[in-house]
């Protein structure tokens, strides 16, 4: 029994000291002649499957929070890696200004992420796709930091767009605030200029 208090105790302490690993619980085979694994799932209801490992402790409070958080992220930081064909002057491979804003935007996240940068594809033009492809890389190239031809791919975005049911609401919410104001104790007046 002071070997189970022992190792609960080591548990909690790892839990407390906060350590990134997982803190191990481990008794000193060599100094007990009782069966470990006894001692441990009687104290644990007789369900290690419920409980996990019988020789780990539990992962300290919000682990598993901060993975959810750090994967969602990371898909965030991989969604704004995308130039999308609006981006980019009709059938031309120069950037319009509002893609002009997103490239550097790009750039300053490159260094500091291993995701690539995409470019949305043309629905039938392959060539001005690869045209587009080698004018940002080279533009990339002035910067500061130097981006490999391997991570300006040409793909689809990673994030799935708007429905029809949502875009339209949400264009109707813009045209109704663009019209009356802010909903919700903003004016209700028109503005002034639009009939």
């Amino acid at each position: 029994m002071p070997i189970l208090r022992y190792r609960v105790l080591n548990c909690i302490v790892a839990l407390l000291m906060g350590s990134a690993a997982t803190p191990v619980c481990r008794a000193q085979e060599s100094d007990s002649r009782e069966p470990i694994e006894h001692e441990v799932h009687h104290h644990l209801s007789h369900s290690p499957a419920r409980y996990g490992t019988p020789w780990r402790c539990a992962q300290p409070l919000g682990t598993s929070m901060y993975a959810i958080m750090k994967t969602q992220r990371a898909h965030g930081e991989a969604a704004r890696m995308v130039l999308y064909r609006y981006d980019f002057l009709p059938e031309d491979h120069h950037l319009n200004g509002r893609g002009k804003r997103q490239l550097s935007k790009i750039a300053r996240m490159l260094g500091r992420t291993d995701f690539p940068l995409l470019i949305e594809p043309s629905p039938a033009d392959l060539p001005l796709d690869e045209v587009r492809r080698r004018y940002l890389i080279d533009e990339l190239a002035k910067t500061a930091f130097a981006v490999p031809d391997y991570r300006v791919i040409i793909g689809h975005s990673p994030t799935h767009g708007l429905d029809g049911i949502d875009a339209e609401s949400i264009h109707q919410r813009l045209l109704n605030r663009s019209l009356f104001g802010p909903i919700g104790g903003g004016s209700t007046q028109r503005v002034s200029g639009s009939q």
